[in-house]
């Protein structure tokens, strides 16, 4: 019996997502079609940019590297986003921080500053001179 390329391609990747993920190729297409055919972050299609104009977006398995947990399946660009050290307890206490800021708490009322970003640049307002000589 003699198998052909796309069989032998299709027995390495399951292999390879069996060893790496625990789950076959055909567990991965599943995860896929759940998720729409979409990365399960930005919800973007297989979107046609980046080096090679045309060609679809590779889609990455997404998982967690501290348990091995298979997460999804995500675009190159949302993949890279999320850092390694991204864990729910994280996002837990990022929650809590947001909800009940420290400064908050510590002064017992919220208290606004300028809005946007704010450096330590000494910013300074020009004004026209209008031909009046400083007395």
């Amino acid at each position: 019996m003699t198998t052909t390329a796309s069989s032998q391609a299709r027995a390495a990747r399951d292999k390879r997502l069996q060893s790496q993920f625990n789950i076959t190729a055909d567990e991965w297409d599943t995860i896929l079609r759940y998720q729409g055919g979409r990365c399960a972050l930005c919800k973007e299609k297989k979107a046609k940019t980046g080096k090679r104009k045309g060609q679809d977006k590779l889609l990455y398995t997404d998982h967690d590297h501290k348990t091995g947990l298979t997460r999804g399946i995500l675009c190159y660009g949302c993949n890279r986003k999320l850092p390694e050290w991204l864990t729910i307890e994280w996002i837990e206490k990022l929650f809590d921080y947001f909800t009940d800021p420290p400064a908050v708490l510590a002064l017992g009322e919220r208290r606004y500053g300028r809005k946007g970003r704010v450096t330590n640049r000494r910013t300074t307002t020009r004004t026209k001179k209008r031909g009046k000589r400083a007395v």
